[in-house]
């Protein structure tokens, strides 16, 4: 699993976000701890929804990679990376009607990153 684990990594680093996935669906079935594939799976989703303008499913799932990484285990370039992708949502964005600003996920999250790296 080790193997398969180091591939999807560099997938993940190389912005292969569909190899990543389908690679961590292989490493899936020959473990039964998924805490470790999860947050790979989260975070290729995230960035995959997003190259493909699904900023909502982007937005989701990089909260769940977020909540369920250890983020002091995170590479950088993965936060970065991340961070620029939710910039780039905030400022295309629409106002979504009936939203409670204070409850808003994107901005939430993008606070929570914006903290970690400074």
């Amino acid at each position: 699993i080790s193997a398969l684990l180091l591939i999807a990594d560099s997938y993940l680093d190389s912005a292969y976000y569909g190899d990543a996935i389908a690679v961590l669906e292989d490493a899936r079935k020959l473990t039964s701890s998924e805490s470790m594939l999860e947050e790979r799976v989260h975070y290729a989703s995230g960035m995959l929804s997003f190259l493909q303008r699904d900023y909502e499913a982007s937005v989701l799932s990089l909260t769940q990679w977020w909540n369920r990484a250890v983020h002091e285990e995170v590479g950088m370039n993965r936060i970065r990376l991340a961070l620029e992708a939710l910039a780039h949502v905030e400022s295309v964005r629409t106002e979504i009607p009936d939203s409670d600003p204070k409850v808003d996920p994107l901005e939430t999250l993008l606070e929570d990153l914006r903290s970690f790296v400074s």
